[in-house]
């Protein structure tokens, strides 16, 4: 983790699947072996409307296009696969998962040194 963390201090980010042999095994690994095991994703995520601006970060950062605004506010649908993204970017920390507040935000810029 050090030396990842030192690389992207330096301006040299590490490269995730270098070659064709990686491309293929992140597709046999991620999408065929778990197809089933993936069609039921959760609806556990949950945003509290009172604290949500509608800043419409969570929107532009989730993967899975779930989440959406409506009436000015956050709005979740049931395919969060948890990558934590929405709950970490959120300003107002209005997204949860697990528990009724969030308790840390992990952003890659809170462990690198200003």
């Amino acid at each position: 983790m050090k030396d990842a963390v030192d690389s992207i201090k330096r301006g040299r980010a590490t490269k995730d699947g270098l070659n064709i042999l990686c491309h293929a095994a992140g597709l046999f690994g991620q999408r065929l072996w778990f197809y089933k095991k993936t069609l039921n994703y959760t609806n556990k995520l949950k945003i509290d409307k009172r604290m949500c601006i509608g800043c419409s970060r969570c929107v532009s950062l989730c993967p899975m296009s779930n989440l959406s605004i409506f009436n000015q506010k956050a709005s979740a649908d049931s395919k969060c696969t948890m990558c934590y993204r929405c709950i970490s970017n959120c300003p107002q920390k209005a997204i949860t998962l697990l528990g009724k507040e969030v308790i840390e935000q992990c952003l890659m810029e809170n462990y690198l040194a200003k």
